[in-house]
This record gives C-alpha cells, structure tokens and sequence, in this order.
C-alpha cells in the first residue's frame, strides 16, 4: 500500500492517518514501495543516533552510524560507524560511494557503498564537506569544502576539490563567512546562509551574492535550474523559489501523513528535482535538548513543485533518531524535465510617492528597513557597495516590527559584514567632506529617557563620540565633535526639538561648518551658526543604532528610514524626503491589534539556548483561556500566543512564567508580522484549529539583563 497525499487530505483524521501509515509499514516489500514511487533503483544514506543509555534522559549520550537502504538489496545496513553527530553524506553519481564528513575528527571520507575501501579526503581544519556536484559538461566530480570562519559555527573561505584528484583545489567564495552552501551542478551559482539565517544565491566564482530570504536549511535543486529552498523557522514548511527568486511557494509538510503537525528537518532533494527526504517528527522540538526519535520519508513534488503528490516512510527504527537524509534514484535518461520555471521578471518595489531619497549624491549610508526589497546602501573602503548587508542586533531588546523597522529597547544594532572596511569608508568621506548629513524616521517609546539616550551614535571606543543624536527627556538633543571643539570647550548637547511618545517623527540634521540645521517633518525646527570646524581629528566611525559603542545608554523606541550624506541639505531637499517617506508610511496596510486579560493553561517545550545553534532566540507558542477583550474583537475562548522565550542566548521569565497566571498581553496576528518567519518557533502544542497571535508588548528581561 502506498500513501498518496491528495489536496483534501487535511480533513482525514489524524488516527486515520496514522492507521493508514501503519498498514503501509507492514506491507510485504518497503523496496517495491519505494521503486513504485520513484520508478527506479533508490538508495538513500542517512545518519543513525542510538542511545548509549536510557533515551529519557536529559541528554542521553549517543553513538553515530552512517547507514545505508538499496532497494535492490531491501535492505538496511551500516556503511560506516563511530561518527561523533549529525552530518550530511552524499552519494556520488553513479550511486556506488558516499562522501562523509566527519568535523569532530576534523577528517572527511569517500567510502563504498558497502562500507569498504574508506579514503580520506581531507583532514585538519579543511575538511568541512558543504555539498557534491558532478559537471554536466565535463563530468568532473567536485566536493565544495570550507575553512572555519572568524565567528564561531560560521565557515570561512569556500573551496572545491576533485573528489578523485583532492590536490586540485579551487577557490570558490569567500566575500563572505557562510553557514550552509550547496552549488549547481556547474559551479556558477550556489544558494547559502551567508551566514545564517540570510539565504541569498551567489554568483561564482567569488563574484556577488543576492539575498532573498531569511531561514534555514538550504538546498539547490540538482536539475541546473537554478531553483533553491529553504525551511521557516517553525522547521514545517519548505519555501522554494524558481531561478532568480522567483514564484516564491510555501510547501507545508507538517500536515503530511506520520508528521502530525510537529517538526522536522530537511527537506533535501535528491538527485532528482521531483524527489526529496525530510526526517522527523520531532515532537518535543528540535531544541528541546531532548532525545526525539524521527525517521527518514521519501517525498514527490507535484510538476509545480507546490505540493507534496506522494510520501513514503522509510525507516521506523524504535529509539533512533534518522536524520540528514540523501537519496540517489538511478537515472539511464537524458535531462530531467522538472517543473516549468516563471518567466516573470521580479516585482520591483511599489515606489510611493517617488523615489526616497530623493537625490543619492554623496549617500553613504542608506538603511529604510529589514525588509530584502527595500533600499540599503553600505560602502567598503573603496567606495563599492557591499552584496546583501545588513545591520547586526546586539542584546535582548533589539528586534524588527512588523514593518521591519528596529524595535529598540535596550539593544541596539550595528554594522556586521566587513565593518572595519565600512567605518574606514565612512571616516575617509566625512573627513574629505568636512559636512554630515543624518536622516531617520523615530518613534520615541516614551519621553522620560536619558543619558541622552543614543539612538544613532557614530563613535570612538568610549564616550563622547564624535556624533551622536539622542533623546533627554523629551527633547532630541545632538552632539558632533569638531577640530573647534577643543577651543570652545565641552558643551552640553544641543536641544533640537521636542519628541511626542509614539509618534513618528522624520528628522534631518546637517551639518557644515559653521553651519548647522535641524529640521522636523520637512520643517526647519532649530539652526545656528555657533558650531564650526571639521572632522580632522575623529580616530574611528563606529555605527550604532540604539546605544553607544559599548552598549551604554540605551534608547527606547522605533527607527527607521536612516540615511546619511557627506554633504550639507538644504530646505527643499528635507521637505520632499519627508514628504516621500510619510506616504511610504501612508502606504502600509493596517494590523488590528488585540489587548486581553488571559490566563495561562499550556505551553510549548522551552527551547534550551546551547540546543539552539545557529539561532540565538526562539518563539514559544503557549495556549491562553481568554478572559476580557480590553482592546479590538475576539470571540474565541482559547487563544494561542508567540512569546518571546529566547533572546540572545537566554531564557526570559515569561518562558518560565506558571501555569494558571492571569496576564495582560497585547497582540497582531501572527501571519500578520512577516519579520519572525524565519525565526526560531517552538510549537509542542497538540495540533489545534485556535488562532496563533504574537505578543507585541513590551518583553520582560531577566533581572541580570535589565539595566544594561
């Protein structure tokens, strides 16, 4: 009996579905099952944790084996033991080896099928296995490895090997550290976490990179096609993208029969782009730090590659988990023919109102939001535009809203890619200029902040930086340090304009010597001529968003729209940049918010921070009986919210808060706040139809954090 997944198989009941996949286990050959499937010869190789002692226990120690299913054989067999974790293998082309890493020895192999004939094909640091390609053109088998990069768990520089020649060695990519790469067949292009959680495709060799997403667990498609995927951060959905980012679909395998809704880990193609493997279910969650059994299925695309047509289970091991799946279907035709790729041109950005901002002479710096479609311009130390920046968070209070502006309070965000290379192109421009001009949109929290509260810094190492445009009170307030300064004496921060709590406000400030302009809203709010002198003497140009350099005074609001200039702008220029961006903001649709009194009655497994990598925060789900609606409509009695239970590598009190507790919690619709897709989410609730929300109020800090 085979499992088909049809599009109503949503309403079978999940003890239907399970009966079902039990009649399928136990028909008479699991090979024919498969071969039937795939219409072909299958092998599949996979990795097997076993544990050592009682699998119950908090963290049970393990032994690792590569293991193997043939379908000519109908049978499963160990191909290599005494791994030390989870790695990927790859069978080769012609199906007779498999290619293995194994990072805690810090070697990598090539190995027969039947587990003899073991070659190592690197060791020491370089010996990372990223992914296998066979050249259509000139059939020469490479494996892509790399070395480890600067930050922890990253991969530095990207090279390919000949996997029967390992002396030949190529350079593939290293404009940026990575945390997962898997090329095309020829070698011009890869998708990867550069690093994660941003999922671009990069032009090789070592040209440029695009980034089209935030996620995880990325894969190439092995037709050449140029197709990639990923997962969300639920761990349940695969998305995958045509050639260029295009016809972007949502593939949900947490529904499939045996998954039940929880999560799993993958998916992977397979040598065959309609064909892939997926490991799960994961239940507890996969950083839980609790053993989960899960198993290895076999799954086909539709010819749209937009829903799953078919689905197999392979292994049913009792306390084993199988994970990083491969499978190899043997192939005696030309090409294969796939799913039709969109032709449609990408969507450009809906430009409202024109183009923000609106001159770009001497732009140095231009951040509008998080979101990969709009306008970011950074700058190395050569004046060239750096491929798919982005600003990195810092501390607990640093998030994106639902518009994919900062979210502040307490965090603060700042360059990450090459900023040695970004703060010498922006000291070397402002220095040449002898002029600065800062743009941003902020929405103040409240108005009882101080220190002033930074909310942009352009710094030294310590207090006081040479810029900064901050928050006392209610008042913006700016402070620049110029070759004049030390003659005029240390001054206090010029008061610029008063700021309204929750209010957005669009602000320029410009400077030239003797020279200094503020405007608010498009209008001149404050100038005098009492400051003068240049940049000469600033050391460095450290960029943060929220604090000071070393985290100190910490602004509480919302910011957006920042650009900066080296150059002076006039009137009619800051009229009309405001003007363009209040009609971005006019533009935006709607989110209803929701504020309840509720009391606590579940929650999902709390992921464990050291079980987490690559994430450093997680989302738990938890299961609230509602009490009054203070704010908006709802007429359910249960409600489900997404709470914040990781941030920067620590647990929140709320994740731990008990059970049976009434809470105030202001909420939007969780599909309503696109930002946390890609994040970590732990759902261990039992599948249920009641409405996921996201708690959108203010996070509560562990007492050790607050202040900070």
């Amino acid at each position: 009996m085979r499992i088909v997944v049809s599009p109503w198989a949503k309403i079978w009941s999940l003890g239907f579905l399970l009966l079902a996949w039990t009649n399928a286990v136990q028909a008479a050959d699991l090979a024919s099952q498969i071969v039937k499937l795939t219409g072909a010869r299958t092998k599949l190789a996979w990795v097997r944790s076993t544990p050592l002692g009682d699998p119950k226990e908090a963290k049970p120690k393990l032994a690792y084996s590569l293991m193997g299913f043939d379908t000519q054989a109908n049978k499963e067999h160990e191909i290599l033991s005494g791994l030390e974790g989870n790695v990927y293998p790859w069978i080769t082309h012609d199906g007779a080896r498999v290619i293995v890493p194994n990072p805690a020895k810090k070697e990598s192999y090539v190995i027969d099928w039947n587990g003899e004939n073991r070659k190592v094909l690197a060791q020491g640091e370089f010996s990372e296995v990223l992914c296998y390609t066979r050249d259509p053109n000139t059939q020469t088998e490479w494996v892509y490895m790399a070395n480890p990069g600067k930050t922890p768990n990253n991969l530095g520089a990207v090279y390919r090997l000949q996997l029967d020649n390992p002396t030949v060695r190529e350079l593939v990519w290293d404009k940026t550290e990575v945390k997962k790469f898997r090329a095309s067949p020829d070698g011009k292009q890869a998708v990867g976490l550069f690093p994660h959680p941003n999922v671009g495709v990069a032009a090789l060799p070592n040209v440029s990179w695009q980034q089209y997403a935030k996620g995880c667990a990325i894969d190439m498609s092995p037709d050449g096609s140029g197709r990639f995927l990923h997962m969300t951060g639920r761990h349940r959905e695969a998305v995958i993208y045509d050639q260029g980012g295009l016809n972007k679909r949502v593939v949900d395998l947490s529904q499939l029969p045996g998954i039940g809704g929880s999560e799993l880990w993958g998916p992977r193609w397979s040598n065959d782009v309609q064909y892939f493997v997926v490991s799960g279910p994961y239940p507890s969650g996969l950083a839980s730090g609790r053993f989960d059994p899960g198993h290895i299925h076999l799954g086909k695309f539709n010819p749209g590659l937009t829903a799953v047509a078919d689905w197999i289970q392979v292994t049913n091991k009792k306390d084993a988990k199988d994970i990083c799946a491969y499978a190899w279907i043997e192939r005696k035709t030309g090409p294969q023919a796939g799913a039709k790729q969109s032709k449609k041109p990408a969507a450009a950005p809906v430009e409202t109102g024109g183009e923000w901002p609106s001159d770009r002479k001497d732009l140095v710096f231009l951040w509008e939001t998080a979101e990969l479609q709009k306008p970011r311009l950074v700058l190395d130390r050569k004046g060239e535009a750096i491929d798919g920046y982005e600003l990195a968070q810092r501390g607990m209070g640093a998030l994106f809203d639902k518009h994919y502006a900062m979210r502040l309070a307490g965090g603060s965000l700042a360059v990450a890619e090459r900023a040695d290379e970004v703060e010498e192109y922006l000291l070397a421009a402002w220095k040449k200029a002898g002029s600065l001009s800062l743009e941003a949109v902020i929405t103040p929290a409240q108005t009882r902040q101080s220190g002033p509260a930074r909310i942009v810094s352009i710094g030294a190492d310590k207090e006081p930086e040479n810029f900064y445009l901050g928050q006392e009170g209610n008042m913006l307030v700016l402070h620049v340090n110029t070759s004049a300064s030390a003659s005029q004496g240390k001054n206090a921060p010029l008061k610029l304009c008063p700021l309204l709590a929750g209010k957005p406000c669009h602000v320029i400030v410009s400077y030239a010597p003797g020279r200094l302009v503020c405007y608010r809203d498009g209008k001149e709010v404050e100038a005098t001529d009492k400051v003068e002198g240049d940049f000469r003497d600033w050391k460095n140009v450290h960029l943060v968003m929220g604090s000071t350099w070393d985290s100190k005074h910490p602004w509480a609001g919302t910011l957006e729209g920042i650009a900066m200039y080296a150059r002076f702008i006039g009137s009619d220029e800051a009229r009309l940049n405001y003007e363009r961006y209040r009609n971005r903001i006019k533009g935006r649709k709607a989110v209803p918010k929701l504020e309840i009194e509720a009391t606590l009655v579940e929650r999902s497994i709390v992921p464990k921070p050291e079980s987490l990598s690559p994430y450093t925060r997680a989302l738990v789900v938890s299961e609230y009986e509602v009490g009054k609606v203070l704010v908006g409509k709802y007429g359910e009695k249960k409600i489900r919210v997404a709470h914040w239970g990781v941030l920067d590598r620590t647990n929140l009190p709320l994740a731990e808060a008990p059970l049976n507790q009434s809470r105030r919690i202001v909420l939007e619709p969780f599909a309503a706040n696109p930002q946390i897709e890609s994040e970590f989410l732990s759902d261990t609730l039992p599948a249920s139809d009641v409405p996921l929300f996201y708690d959108v109020g203010p996070i509560e800090l562990p007492a050790a954090a607050k202040g900070k």
